[in-house]
Protein backbone atom coordinates (compact mmCIF):
# COMPACT_ATOMS: atom_id res chain seq x y z
CA UNK A 1 0.00 0.00 0.00
CA UNK A 2 2.90 2.08 0.81
CA UNK A 3 4.28 1.65 -2.52
CA UNK A 4 1.16 2.22 -4.08
CA UNK A 5 0.43 5.62 -2.06
CA UNK A 6 4.41 6.90 -3.10
CA UNK A 7 3.46 6.62 -6.78
CA UNK A 8 0.72 9.25 -6.15
CA UNK A 9 -2.37 7.35 -6.20
CA UNK A 10 -5.13 8.22 -3.49
CA UNK A 11 -6.81 6.20 -1.17
CA UNK A 12 -9.85 6.44 0.41
CA UNK A 13 -9.50 6.92 4.16
CA UNK A 14 -12.33 5.18 4.72
CA UNK A 15 -10.62 1.58 3.46
CA UNK A 16 -7.24 2.57 5.35
CA UNK A 17 -9.45 2.55 8.85
CA UNK A 18 -11.01 -0.56 8.47
CA UNK A 19 -9.92 -3.60 10.35
CA UNK A 20 -8.22 -6.87 9.13
CA UNK A 21 -10.38 -9.99 9.96
CA UNK A 22 -7.83 -13.33 9.93
CA UNK A 23 -9.01 -15.45 7.48
CA UNK A 24 -8.84 -19.46 8.70
CA UNK A 25 -8.16 -21.57 5.65
CA UNK A 26 -7.86 -25.06 5.28
CA UNK A 27 -6.20 -27.55 2.55
CA UNK A 28 -8.23 -29.90 0.59
CA UNK A 29 -8.20 -32.17 -2.02
CA UNK A 30 -10.69 -31.65 -5.05
CA UNK A 31 -11.07 -33.33 -8.81
CA UNK A 32 -11.39 -31.43 -11.45
CA UNK A 33 -13.49 -32.85 -14.13
CA UNK A 34 -10.56 -33.97 -16.44
CA UNK A 35 -9.96 -36.13 -13.13
CA UNK A 36 -6.67 -34.07 -12.02
CA UNK A 37 -6.21 -33.88 -8.74
CA UNK A 38 -6.12 -30.04 -7.69
CA UNK A 39 -5.23 -28.49 -3.91
CA UNK A 40 -8.01 -26.00 -2.83
CA UNK A 41 -7.96 -23.58 -0.15
CA UNK A 42 -11.44 -23.16 1.77
CA UNK A 43 -11.99 -20.12 4.12
CA UNK A 44 -14.80 -20.11 6.35
CA UNK A 45 -15.83 -16.90 4.36
CA UNK A 46 -16.24 -19.09 1.70
CA UNK A 47 -18.33 -21.18 3.33
CA UNK A 48 -20.41 -18.77 4.31
CA UNK A 49 -20.84 -17.87 0.89
CA UNK A 50 -21.45 -21.71 0.07
CA UNK A 51 -24.56 -21.89 2.74
CA UNK A 52 -25.38 -17.87 2.06
CA UNK A 53 -26.01 -19.37 -1.90
CA UNK A 54 -26.39 -23.26 -1.56
CA UNK A 55 -27.72 -23.94 1.66
CA UNK A 56 -31.29 -24.15 3.23
CA UNK A 57 -32.50 -24.07 6.91
CA UNK A 58 -35.95 -26.56 6.78
CA UNK A 59 -38.45 -27.05 8.99
CA UNK A 60 -41.29 -29.27 9.01
CA UNK A 61 -44.22 -30.71 10.46
CA UNK A 62 -45.37 -33.95 9.64
CA UNK A 63 -47.65 -36.60 10.37
CA UNK A 64 -46.68 -39.32 12.78
CA UNK A 65 -48.51 -41.90 14.29
CA UNK A 66 -45.71 -41.85 17.31
CA UNK A 67 -46.87 -38.57 18.86
CA UNK A 68 -49.34 -37.71 21.00
CA UNK A 69 -50.51 -34.74 19.06
CA UNK A 70 -50.21 -37.20 15.84
CA UNK A 71 -47.74 -34.56 14.50
CA UNK A 72 -43.65 -34.18 14.46
CA UNK A 73 -41.59 -31.42 13.81
CA UNK A 74 -38.47 -32.43 11.53
CA UNK A 75 -35.72 -29.80 10.93
CA UNK A 76 -32.42 -29.86 9.34
CA UNK A 77 -29.71 -27.85 7.79
CA UNK A 78 -28.71 -29.12 4.45
CA UNK A 79 -25.94 -27.79 1.60
CA UNK A 80 -26.04 -30.09 -1.84
CA UNK A 81 -23.09 -29.99 -4.39
CA UNK A 82 -22.25 -31.70 -7.72
CA UNK A 83 -19.77 -34.55 -7.22
CA UNK A 84 -17.22 -31.78 -8.47
CA UNK A 85 -17.84 -29.81 -4.96
CA UNK A 86 -17.67 -33.04 -3.06
CA UNK A 87 -14.29 -31.64 -1.21
CA UNK A 88 -16.12 -28.05 -0.38
CA UNK A 89 -19.36 -30.50 1.43
CA UNK A 90 -16.16 -32.53 3.36
CA UNK A 91 -14.26 -29.15 4.23
CA UNK A 92 -17.83 -27.89 5.73
CA UNK A 93 -18.09 -31.11 7.33
CA UNK A 94 -14.66 -31.06 8.65
CA UNK A 95 -15.09 -27.27 10.05
CA UNK A 96 -18.76 -28.29 12.19
CA UNK A 97 -17.77 -31.21 13.22
CA UNK A 98 -21.01 -33.19 12.82
CA UNK A 99 -23.35 -34.46 9.83
CA UNK A 100 -23.08 -36.52 6.87
CA UNK A 101 -22.46 -36.52 3.17
CA UNK A 102 -25.20 -38.66 1.79
CA UNK A 103 -26.14 -38.90 -2.42
CA UNK A 104 -28.86 -36.28 -2.73
CA UNK A 105 -32.53 -37.22 -3.53
CA UNK A 106 -32.22 -38.21 -7.31
CA UNK A 107 -33.88 -35.94 -9.29
CA UNK A 108 -33.44 -37.92 -12.70
CA UNK A 109 -31.26 -41.02 -13.64
CA UNK A 110 -27.96 -39.04 -13.76
CA UNK A 111 -28.65 -36.70 -10.85
CA UNK A 112 -25.75 -37.56 -9.01
CA UNK A 113 -25.64 -34.62 -6.90
CA UNK A 114 -24.32 -35.20 -3.04
CA UNK A 115 -25.79 -33.12 0.12
CA UNK A 116 -24.20 -32.68 3.53
CA UNK A 117 -26.85 -32.84 5.83
CA UNK A 118 -26.94 -31.87 9.61
CA UNK A 119 -30.40 -33.26 11.88
CA UNK A 120 -29.53 -33.68 15.29
CA UNK A 121 -30.75 -31.10 17.58
CA UNK A 122 -27.55 -30.78 19.80
CA UNK A 123 -25.12 -30.22 16.72
CA UNK A 124 -27.58 -27.93 15.09
CA UNK A 125 -27.74 -25.38 17.92
CA UNK A 126 -23.92 -26.25 19.07
CA UNK A 127 -22.48 -26.04 16.06
CA UNK A 128 -24.14 -25.03 12.88
CA UNK A 129 -25.81 -22.02 14.26
CA UNK A 130 -23.21 -20.43 15.93
CA UNK A 131 -20.91 -21.05 12.83
CA UNK A 132 -23.51 -19.21 11.16
CA UNK A 133 -24.88 -16.82 13.35
CA UNK A 134 -24.01 -13.01 12.20
CA UNK A 135 -22.27 -14.34 8.99
CA UNK A 136 -24.76 -14.60 6.35
CA UNK A 137 -26.65 -12.51 4.40
CA UNK A 138 -28.88 -13.97 1.99
CA UNK A 139 -30.29 -16.48 4.34
CA UNK A 140 -30.07 -14.20 7.30
CA UNK A 141 -34.19 -14.01 7.76
CA UNK A 142 -33.75 -17.99 7.47
CA UNK A 143 -31.36 -18.71 9.77
CA UNK A 144 -33.35 -16.54 12.46
CA UNK A 145 -36.32 -18.15 11.96
CA UNK A 146 -34.75 -21.70 12.02
CA UNK A 147 -33.15 -20.17 15.31
CA UNK A 148 -36.55 -19.62 16.78
CA UNK A 149 -38.29 -23.09 15.90
CA UNK A 150 -35.19 -25.19 17.47
CA UNK A 151 -35.23 -22.89 20.76
CA UNK A 152 -39.14 -24.61 21.17
CA UNK A 153 -38.29 -27.30 20.24
CA UNK A 154 -35.95 -27.60 22.86
CA UNK A 155 -38.09 -25.73 25.11
CA UNK A 156 -40.56 -28.55 24.18
CA UNK A 157 -43.22 -26.33 23.38
CA UNK A 158 -43.58 -28.14 20.39
CA UNK A 159 -44.88 -30.62 22.29
CA UNK A 160 -48.17 -28.64 22.89
CA UNK A 161 -50.93 -28.08 20.29
CA UNK A 162 -50.19 -24.45 20.38
CA UNK A 163 -46.36 -25.01 20.44
CA UNK A 164 -46.84 -27.02 17.28
CA UNK A 165 -49.18 -24.17 15.45
CA UNK A 166 -46.31 -21.80 16.51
Amino acid sequence: VQIWLNAGNSVDPALLSRRVRAVITRRVRTISRKDHVQAATVSDDYLFGLIDGEGMFHVGVVPSPFTRLGWQVIYMFKVAQNPIGEAVLRSLEERLGCGSISPNAKAGSKDRTLKYVVRDLESLTDRVIPFCDGNLVVKREALEAFKTVLAKVRDGDHLTANGLLQ
